[in-house]
């Protein structure tokens, strides 16, 4: 089995909590190479974590040119800061997961797919609620006919504890999130259109 070498960037809690999946003997086949954040006191809490068996980068630049190289980066940074890390992994030839959002402009998305078309390696968009238990039967019953033919959906995003973590902090500003429709809803979306195996010529929404 080949080792897959992984990277991390962005050492938040989702990005520490990747970091952690990757270096743990359960997953087979990867291996954590490096972490990188511009946050110094995140670098710190991240080796209290990892330890010395990685190397730790305050740039992605920097990161990439390292002697010790990776094949794949996991971009888990703030969503404001999904673009630029995205397109340098794409541009050297890695493998490349970015968390949902995508990004937070049309112009952006046009890049970053321009940039994933002409990549060797292989690009993703993290929506893992496709491999939730709930929504894998979901889509397998659909599948299966079980409702009939569908020709319509609707998708209700219902955020029971929201205003716990997305009005506090810097969250509160739309500076930071533009939207809850394109920083929350974009699982439901991406649900709504797995389900439906739709491939969307057009799209409207309000939020």
């Amino acid at each position: 089995m080949k080792t897959i070498r992984t990277a991390v960037v962005g050492l938040g809690p989702r990005g520490l909590f990747f970091a952690r999946m990757y270096d743990r003997p359960s997953h087979p086949g990867f291996e954590l190479r490096a972490v990188c954040d511009i946050d110094p006191k995140a670098l710190y809490r991240a080796r209290r974590v990892l330890g010395d068996k990685v190397a730790y980068f305050r740039g992605v630049g920097e990161m990439l040119a390292a002697k010790a190289p990776v094949d794949a980066v996991i971009v888990a940074t703030d969503d404001p800061h999904h673009v630029e890390p995205t397109v340098a992994a794409l541009r050297a030839g890695k493998h490349v997961m970015v968390e949902k959002p995508l990004c937070q402009t049309v112009e952006d998305a046009r890049l970053i797919v321009s940039e994933a078309r002409r990549a060797r390696g292989i690009f993703m968009i993290g929506f893992e609620l496709r491999e939730c238990v709930v929504f894998l039967k979901m889509r397998r019953l659909l599948d299966e006919g079980r409702i009939g033919d569908v020709r319509i959906g609707h998708a209700f995003d219902n955020v029971s504890v929201g205003g716990n973590y997305f009005f506090h902090s810097a969250r509160k500003r739309k500076a930071h999130y533009r939207s809850l429709l394109l920083q929350k809803a974009t699982h439901s979306l991406d649900l709504l259109n797995w389900f439906m195996g739709s491939v969307p010529a057009k799209v409207y929404a309000t939020g």
